[in-house]
């Protein structure tokens, strides 16, 4: 059979109309994602379809607006503009590429970017894709999922207040829309990322690593890249500066997304301004529901360090003639060894409940 070749000019996107019922009919719980749309588009592409049922398709499109899902369908994206490419691979897959991908979304100016999207043919399940890029900022990829709605509503209240930020590098993000937590898979390497503190649990800057998630559970593999910085709200007024981890952490969520358990051991940090070295390691049992405090344990070894680095873990709630006295104590001096520990809940009021201890030989 001889190959097809279509020019193919577009001026309107319509989800409201024909297109949007074909989409329904195909993927019902796909396409009630989806805002209803109906909006100019500049499009020209060129399809090249074989008889044997595969496509390969290309082009350029723009958009001075283009509404989407959720709170996108009034706060649309602006001044889209890309490369297209495309494929059917019959009995395999199909998708797009947006290649040079610019556009505005809030008060964001998107740095050019390459997507992919791709979806499996021939699954009996409901609609699972994948989406994949070169680069994404985390702030506004955590702010673009909160606004799409899609996320379940523990998952969506822990994102908006962690407020997750930071550079993914060759991101690839699984999707089944029909599990109950949307996302099943992630893998991508991060820099510079943070996130802000959550019912009293740890802030953390400068994290860089190879981050994994499938389904419920993940790692981040730190990679010494940054100096990382923790803040513990209840305990500190301040980041310690902690130094280059390296090391493994873990995390799981309970199926009725009701409580997240973080855990690491060992990790091997050089201390930030030639503060020695440590070695540590932690578990973090944090509930996801409104109410609950999480409570960590944590055990933390030092070699070789100096007084201003130690000096920076003597807690706020110590009484504070003896606050006072230790800082006095902690004048110029080496310090071959040291330790930190805390055990007990994070909340501000855990009174012996929690043990905070610093040890300085």
């Amino acid at each position: 059979k001889l190959p097809l070749f279509s020019h193919l000019t577009f001026s309107r996107l319509d989800l409201s109309g024909s297109l949007g019922i074909l989409l329904r009919g195909f993927a019902p719980a796909w396409s009630r994602q989806l805002a209803p749309v109906d909006t100019p588009i500049a499009a020209e592409l060129w399809l090249e379809a074989q008889g044997d049922g595969r496509a390969q398709l290309s082009g350029q499109l723009s958009a001075a607006q283009l509404a989407l899902a959720g709170e996108l369908e009034t706060e649309p994206l602006r001044n889209l503009s890309a490369a297209v490419t495309g494929w059917v691979a019959p009995g395999k897959d199909w998708g797009l590429r947006f290649q040079d991908l610019h556009f505005a979304w809030r008060d964001v100016e998107i740095a050019p970017l390459t997507l992919g999207f791709r979806q499996p043919l021939g699954a009996a399940s409901g609609p699972r894709f994948s989406l994949a890029a070169d680069h994404l900022e985390l702030a506004t990829l955590n702010a673009l999922l909160l606004a799409t709605g899609i996320l379940p509503e523990p998952a969506a209240t822990a994102l908006d207040a962690l407020s997750p930020s930071g550079k993914l590098l060759a991101p690839r993000i699984d999707v089944d829309l029909e599990t109950p937590q949307k996302i099943i898979g992630v893998r991508t390497t991060i820099t510079g990322g943070a996130i802000a503190s959550w019912r009293d649990s740890p802030a953390l800057r400068g994290v860089s690593g190879a981050l994994v998630i499938d389904g419920l559970s993940g790692s981040l593999t730190l990679d010494g890249g940054e100096d990382t910085e923790i803040l513990f709200p209840t305990a500190y007024d301040d980041y310690l500066q902690v130094g280059k981890i390296r090391g493994r952490v873990t995390a799981a969520v309970t199926e009725d997304f009701g409580r997240l358990q973080v855990a690491a051991a060992p990790l091997e940090v050089t201390a930030t301004g030639e503060g020695g070295t440590v070695a540590a390691a932690f578990t973090l049992h944090q509930p996801l529901t409104p109410g609950g405090g999480g409570e960590l344990w944590l055990s933390a070894g030092i070699r070789d360090t100096h007084p201003d680095y130690a000096r920076q873990f003597l807690p706020r709630v110590l009484e504070p003639r003896l606050k006072d006295w230790l800082e006095r104590a902690l004048g110029p001096m080496s310090i071959p060894e040291g330790a930190f520990i805390w055990r007990g809940p994070l909340v501000k009021d855990a009174g012996p409940r929690r043990t905070i201890q610093v040890y300085v030989q």
